[in-house]
């Protein structure tokens, strides 16, 4: 979990999912409550919670609780949630990721997750967090395919009002009660091969019975027939002014592997620049 404030109800917040799939609960009845979610993360700024996670579906569904239902049910599999999805496939029941270097220091802090055992079609799936300033988020992934991959999907799930334009998104809440200005979030792509934002459907389709995700957007950076060494590079901020000309320590320009090596507190850059 990464913060830019313990006080502040307000301020920019980052949960990430790591461990284990196949986690379950101890008692009577050993029941897995894991999904197959590796480096999914919610995110909060401004009191509002912009990447949501669904949380679980109906226990009472057929075969629940089991592995090849739970690769297809929307709310367990990998495809509902805020994470990478190669080739349409759910995570495998038993991967695991691991926290491989985190950094809390000053004003900017990280953290780098392996995920290579949970994209099998990969010879390494790395994924990078980093929280700049306190306030504004980067997301890395540096996918390595084994063979040429059919889809790569960088996804988030949403209840905000969603607006498009090529390389940015720009998410609204709901009206606020006191009649101030709703509050705003946006996402800038920095590098995704080209890639532009479009907009998929949260609603499951089979099997049937399963929560429809009334209200649910899901914001989607889709790329195709990935056949060589990808990176990609998501700012999330609620900061307009950093979305439009955004600065990054000249450290996160770098590859995750040396992410932990240079002073992130200093030499800032504005992309254009780079």
């Amino acid at each position: 979990m990464l913060r830019g404030s313990w006080d502040d109800p307000k301020t920019t917040y980052l949960g990430i999912k790591g461990g284990a799939n196949d986690a379950y609960e101890h008692g009577h009845d050993a029941y897995e409550h894991g999904h197959y979610d590796l480096g999914s993360f919610v995110l909060d700024a401004n009191g509002v919670r912009w990447a949501v996670d669904l949380g679980p579906d109906d226990y009472g569904l057929p075969d629940y609780f089991k592995p090849q239902l739970r690769c297809r049910y929307y709310r367990t599999s990998t495809i509902g949630h805020n994470t990478i999805v190669i080739n349409g496939e759910c995570q495998p029941p038993t991967a695991r990721a691991v926290i491989t270097h985190e950094r809390f220091a000053g004003k900017n802090s990280l953290v780098i997750m392996d995920l290579s055992a949970a994209y099998p079609n990969t010879v390494s799936a790395w994924r990078g967090f980093a929280l700049i300033d306190r306030q504004h988020v980067l997301i890395v992934d540096e996918i390595v395919p084994k063979t040429s991959l059919s889809s790569i999907d960088w996804q988030i799930h949403t209840r905000a009002r969603v607006e498009l334009a090529h390389a940015t998104a720009a998410l609204t809440s709901s009206a606020q009660s006191d009649g101030s200005e709703p509050p705003r979030f946006y996402l800038r792509v920095i590098d995704a091969a080209g890639s532009n934002w479009m907009l998929a459907s949260a609603s499951p389709s089979d099997p049937p019975g399963q929560d429809p995700n009334a209200g649910v957007v899901k914001l989607v950076l889709h790329i195709e027939r990935v056949a060589q060494p990808v990176r990609l590079a998501v700012l999330l901020t609620p900061d307009a002014g950093a979305c439009a000309t955004p600065e990054l320590p000249s450290a996160l320009r770098r590859r995750l592997s040396e992410w932990v090596e240079p002073d992130l507190t200093r030499n800032s850059r504005t992309l254009g620049d780079l």
